[in-house]
């Protein structure tokens, strides 16, 4: 009885409710372009933008300061996507690995 409080609690509040259905867009998106997509591809670089997005969001939100190691760490997330896609687009009749 209380799990069912909480829940309507926390389902007409739109600062929970919000960011929920986001997330919940995102996933959508995720699982269509798996079935569409290369999964070489779209797995490596959906599970690392994960944490780009995360860190941006909590930066954004000032959950978290920018520091040396979180910069550095968001900046090697890009570089490794980027190497990701440049790879695929070079010979693309490639196997996946």
């Amino acid at each position: 009885r209380k799990w069912l409080a909480e829940l309507f609690f926390l389902l007409t509040r739109w600062q929970w409710l919000l960011p929920f259905l986001v997330n919940q867009c995102g996933s959508l998106v995720y699982y269509i372009t798996l079935g569409s997509a290369d999964l070489a591809m779209a797995v490596p670089i959906s599970n690392s933008v994960t944490f780009l997005w995360t860190f941006l969001m909590s930066w954004y939100l000032g959950e978290e300061t920018a520091n040396v190691s979180t910069i550095s760490g968001a900046a090697l997330i890009v570089v490794g996507v980027a190497v990701c896609v440049a790879s695929k687009l070079e010979d693309p009749a490639s196997p996946a690995a």
